[in-house]
């Protein structure tokens, strides 16, 4: 399981626009404090709505899944970010890349991280 990354952000001096002089990560990425967290996204099953291995999502505790939603799941054993949906009131794990096969889930051991809010990426 990738490890849980302790991330702080501090305020970045930008000129945005008139009305925003400083740009603070916090504020825009983390809406709710003690149910945020950050985890690395292990594989590329999300590529082609540009979520790449490596990448860090934010994931919030606080939000109730629902169909449509990308999330962050324990599933038997492995980490995973997969869109959520369901069939017959079972949930249904979605890759959003043609290597990987969505996983439709009824006796899996599921752990639900929860809801996937931004993503932030390193381009250097």
């Amino acid at each position: 399981m990738p490890a849980v990354l302790d991330v702080s952000f501090e305020r970045i001096k930008s000129k945005l626009s008139p009305q925003e002089e400083t740009l603070d990560l916090n504020r825009l990425a983390v809406k709710n404090p003690v149910s945020t967290y950050f985890m690395r996204v292990p594989d590329n099953s999300m590529a082609d709505i540009g979520i790449y291995p490596n990448d860090i999502v934010i994931i919030d505790k606080g939000l109730k899944a629902k169909a449509g939603d990308i999330v962050a799941v324990l599933i038997n054993g492995s980490f995973a970010v997969r869109g959520l949906d369901y069939e017959d009131s079972n949930p249904v794990l979605v890759p959003e890349h043609s290597d990987y096969e969505p996983i439709r889930l009824k006796n899996e051991a599921l752990v639900l991280y929860g809801v996937v809010r931004g993503v932030y990426r390193d381009i250097k």
